[in-house]
């Protein structure tokens, strides 16, 4: 009977796994199904099936890699989509992996390894690339409630793994005779049970009082769907492109009342140099954007004046003067650290960021697949932000589920802080014209 259960367990658990990963981390974004993972993990009979049920989960979820690897890369397609998938899959269940084999195999031990690995993968220097957390769950189950949600979701997860690991072991001290006569198994803890209980309970209560948010007054965002810059590019090229953003902000400009906020995609004016002739392209568009009392946020990416070092931003003209960078810039690949020509992470800029009366948070496109860059906006000190910015960059995206992944998670992550979302996207899509100009409705 007990090899029969452990065969059962071997195969069942990690499929569980990897279905409500793939469930959650796709266009349905059913994310509050993520507790089957802690569940699964905790009732692994050995340290062998939870690293099964760990890979089974990465696999699960981040199947739509296999269409962003190709997408970058389509003429090595489709070889280059499965091993970046299955690349990403083992490096981001390595850390899980590793904290297994730490000390023994106790229920509580069980909980408080899953709740390391969660914080391993899912805050810095290891959350650079800690995608398809668990810890989103929290916007399903915990909507409003903000850090203090993400911190009890938290606990609640290795709690969780916990209590299932208990109870199996309290349904393995269940025995059936012959004569179908049961013996009645140890009760499990408490405790733990207790705690599970009210976490149900208080899922309960936050989801039946949210509320969503307003849109925000005097928002718009631009959609386009203009290539993308890949490395080097020749002058010509690159003074056009300038031209034609131009044209879009004037067109976005004159579409809409004075004193407007424009968001424009994440990385559409491609690089921006720190001399007079960068300046004297934007001069149109900056110049108009004043007069008219508008401010313009458009993505680029942004000499640092230190080697060739760029940082994936948000410039900001008109009205005001700014610039808004990534905490962490994509592609990943473009991150660099040991080279000369790399784009620039931020990873402790805490708080959002002051646009005038009004404080904004930001997630950079692969940003809003992670965990800390949208968490950091809601720490530190200042006033709370109350709209969060989201420009993002698909323009490779022809045949990939990910941009419709990202952005459900995206929306999960609003949810969770209850704010609203201002979605500014280049890339192919039914809602995607070049140049489209879409305007946040008013309260």
């Amino acid at each position: 009977m007990r090899s029969h259960r452990n065969r059962l367990s071997a195969i069942a658990l990690p499929v569980l796994a990897a279905l409500s990963g793939g469930l959650a981390w796709s266009p349905l974004g059913l994310f509050g199904l993520l507790p089957i993972f802690p569940l699964s993990y905790g009732f692994a009979r050995t340290k062998r099936q939870q690293i099964a049920v760990v890979v089974g989960y990465y696999f699960g979820s981040l199947w739509s890699l296999e269409g962003v690897f190709d997408g970058f890369w389509p003429a090595a397609a489709p070889w280059v989509g499965l091993a970046g998938w299955t690349g990403a899959a083992l490096l981001i269940s390595a850390p899980w992996v590793l904290t297994t084999w730490l000390g023994p195999d106790t229920s509580i031990l069980r909980g408080v390894r899953f709740l390391a690995s969660l914080l391993l993968t899912a805050l810095p220097p290891l959350g650079a690339y800690g995608l398809a957390s668990p810890w989103i769950f929290a916007a399903a189950w915990f909507p409003g409630t903000g850090i203090i949600g993400l911190i009890l979701g938290a606990i609640w997860l290795s709690m969780l793994a916990t209590w299932s690991s208990e109870l199996r072991t309290a349904l393995d001290g269940v025995h059936v005779s012959w004569f179908h006569r049961f013996t009645p198994a140890p009760p499990t803890p408490l405790l733990t049970t207790t705690i599970l209980v009210f976490g149900v309970m208080g899922a309960l209560v936050a989801n039946l009082s949210y509320r969503s948010p307003a849109a925000p007054a005097h928002w718009a965002v631009v959609h386009t769907d203009l290539p993308g810059f890949r490395g080097a590019v020749p002058a010509k090229v690159w003074e056009l492109r300038q031209v034609r953003i131009a044209q879009i902000a004037m067109k976005a400009i004159q579409s809409h009342p004075q004193h407007t906020y424009i968001l424009f995609p994440e990385n559409i004016a491609g690089p921006q140099f720190p001399n007079f002739f960068s300046a004297l392209m934007d001069h149109e568009m900056a110049s108009m954007a004043r007069a008219h009392g508008d401010t313009l946020l458009i993505g680029a990416d942004d000499l640092a004046g230190r080697h060739d070092d760029y940082t994936d931003s948000l410039n900001i003209m008109g009205k005001y003067l700014g610039r808004i960078s990534a905490r962490q810039p994509v592609p990943l690949g473009e991150w660099r650290p040991w080279d000369r020509h790399t784009a620039v992470a931020d990873w402790w800029h805490l708080g959002g960021y002051q646009l005038g009366r009004q404080t904004v948070a930001w997630a950079i496109c692969y940003e809003q697949m992670l965990v800390w860059p949208v968490a950091w906006n809601f720490l530190g000190e200042g006033p709370q932000p109350t709209v969060l910015l989201a420009p993002s960059n698909h323009d490779w995206a022809r045949h990939s589920q990910e941009p419709a992944v990202q952005k459900m998670a995206l929306l999960a992550w609003a949810r969770l802080y209850q704010v609203p979302v201002l979605y500014a996207n280049n890339g192919p899509s039914k809602s995607n014209s070049s140049g489209s100009i879409h305007l946040a409705k008013r309260p």
